[in-house]
């Protein structure tokens, strides 16, 4: 990052602009050996495969119908929602992210949490948004990726 812009240098070239944030918004940057994927405060995910330049990647059509004991009828991903940023991670040329239910506390009682919650993927070359995973539980996972290795952690 340089004032605001993403500047992606090669080994063996000089350095070129992919996109960028105003500078007033530090973005979250996450990479993969041939993706990266920044994400600022409301302004969703940027994408693009070096050199080309980021893109928008779009949020979810509608948000995911789907239940699989998380008592939530709509799950969409927390990062690409306009709120703020979430945990994510890039593996290969795919950007994988944690879900939420965008109703008030879930839909659950106050005393209620979720039973499971989706981990949803998508492919940097287009397509929707997919759930990946369902995982157990109501906090959200730990995402590291290198490569096209992804290590999912339970936070305890």
């Amino acid at each position: 990052m340089d004032q605001g812009h993403v500047l992606f240098q090669g080994f063996h070239s000089g350095p070129v602009t992919l996109g960028g944030l105003p500078e007033s918004q530090t973005p979250i940057l996450e990479s993969s050996g041939n993706a990266v994927v920044l994400v600022g405060a409301g302004a969703g995910f940027a994408a693009g495969v070096p050199p080309r330049r980021l893109a928008p990647v779009e949020g979810p059509d509608e948000e995911v119908r789907a239940f699989a004991g998380g008592g939530c009828p709509h799950w969409s991903p927390l990062t690409s929602s306009l709120d703020a940023p979430g945990d994510f991670a890039v593996a290969g040329g795919e950007v994988i992210d944690v879900g939420e239910c965008p109703i008030e506390n879930g839909g659950f009682d106050e005393q209620e949490l979720a039973t499971a919650q989706p981990l949803f993927i998508h492919s940097l070359r287009g397509g929707a948004w997919k759930v990946l995973r369902w995982l157990r539980g109501h906090e959200p996972p730990i995402l590291a990726a290198e490569g096209n290795l992804l290590a999912i952690a339970e936070p305890l």
